[in-house]
């Protein structure tokens, strides 16, 4: 009777995805990415991890964020979307970005150069401090000395080496953006802020980096598949499943070095253990929500210091704090203090102000997806940034983060301004061949 009470809000989750893929024809419109999603994560969570708990009140309420964002896209009339009068053709969008490309792949260039400067002073600043020798085994135990001292809380590092790479996160999003739009060798500078973002991630032994900007490239490479209107058959595409499989054992691999450097080099691999805490960690999320939902009682609401904790924090509204929450669950595995966006959401707004909320959401970003898919090159934006914050929802809000706030900033400046030229007098030739 138990699992019949889990498994079936995840069946009716994964009705509602399918209904939405058949209405819309694309896995992309937001309610369908955002249900399928959050199928996809309960169901592998119940096939690798049945022993772990759940509790049905919470996994009725994803299925209520799913209706709301639903209902909400559809209450968007057709009628308001103007066609194309005020918006690009794919010439004129394939025009814009030949000509912003410079200007994006010059800043990405720069972002990354200043965070190769950053990971290079944090590696002499390292050196120094524990006076380590110019070897390679040597400097692989530097991760686990900076782990063990910022765990203690006795280390700080200077501020210039954390700022070099501040900018990794806008580098990582104009990257995605772009990507559709060149070719190679020019196409592997985009790859740079991920490649960079994996290196800082193995000297600090932090996980976190490295999952925020391989999502924020990836929600801006979705905004622009969207705009480019080939989001209807991207899953569908060999090539693309391909790399998302990589993508999904290039991070394992990642999180598994990662605790292996935690322990420093010279400590023993034990596999079971790291195994065991990568399951904690990855499918531990949603039992830890399910069970604080179950036990939450609403005592007010923070309206946004914990969903927008990055932003206030920017400009002093609210301390934030670092990292995930303080509290742990214990689990079969280990324990877990990440416990989904979705705590934030109603410790911010309640639950019935979130699930409405969510509903606005949804009227809001599926008039985004469709304005986008017309051609309004601004509207990639707001579109990656609810793609953004969806691939993050498991973990926490993306907008904990003050880099990821600044992504958008520098993505508004980038695209802004856009005024239609003489894209048919250019030639295909010399836009996709240059």
């Amino acid at each position: 009777m138990e699992d019949v009470a889990i498994n079936f809000p995840i069946t009716v989750l994964g009705l509602i995805g399918i209904w939405n893929r058949t209405v819309a024809n694309s896995w992309f419109t937001p309610a369908c990415f955002f249900t399928m999603l959050w199928f996809m994560i309960l169901l592998i969570t119940r096939i690798i991890a049945p022993e772990f708990p759940a509790y049905s009140f919470g996994l009725w309420y994803i299925v209520a964020l799913a209706l709301a964002l639903t209902l909400g896209s559809l209450l968007v009339p057709i009628q308001i979307v103007p066609r194309q009068e005020r918006y690009s053709t794919l010439e004129e969008i394939n025009f814009f970005f030949y000509r912003r490309s410079p200007a994006i792949m010059l800043l990405i260039s720069v972002f990354s150069l200043t965070a190769i400067l950053g990971i290079l002073g944090l590696l002499l600043f390292g050196i120094r401090r524990y006076e380590l020798n110019a070897d390679l085994f040597s400097v692989l135990s530097l991760p686990g000395q900076l782990y063990d001292d910022r765990d203690a809380g006795i280390i700080l590092i200077p501020w210039y080496i954390r700022y070099l790479t501040y900018f990794l996160m806008p580098a990582a999003l104009l990257g995605g953006i772009i990507t559709p739009f060149e070719k190679l060798p020019r196409k592997l500078i985009c790859y740079l802020p991920i490649i960079l973002s994996v290196v800082v991630g193995m000297i600090y032994t932090t996980r976190a980096g490295i999952l925020l900007t391989l999502i924020l490239y990836l929600s801006g490479l979705f905004s622009s598949y969207v705009l480019l209107k080939k989001d209807a058959d991207l899953l569908s595409d060999l090539k693309t499943f391909l790399g998302l499989s990589f993508t999904v054992l290039f991070l394992i691999s990642v999180w598994l070095f990662l605790q292996w450097l935690r322990g420093g080099a010279s400590a023993d691999f034990i596999f079971y253990p790291v195994l065991n805490t990568i399951k904690s960690a990855v499918f531990g999320t949603t039992a830890a929500f399910t069970t604080w939902l179950q036990h939450f009682h609403q005592h007010g609401a923070a309206f946004g210091l914990y969903t927008f904790a990055g932003p206030l924090d920017l400009i002093g509204v609210n301390e934030r704090q670092l990292g995930f929450y303080a509290d742990f669950i214990t689990l079969p595995t280990g324990y877990t203090n990440i416990y989904t966006a979705f705590r934030g959401l109603i410790q911010d707004f309640t639950i019935p102000g979130s699930i409405f909320i969510c509903l606005l959401i949804g009227f809001l970003i599926q008039l985004a997806y469709l304005r986008c898919r017309d051609g309004n090159i601004i509207w990639v934006l707001p579109l990656s940034l609810f793609y953004a914050f969806t691939l993050f929802s498991p973990f926490i809000s993306i907008f904990t983060s003050n880099s990821v706030t600044t992504a958008w900033l520098f993505a508004l400046v980038v695209l802004a301004f856009h005024k239609k030229k003489n894209a048919i007098s250019y030639s295909r030739d010399t836009i996709y061949n240059r």
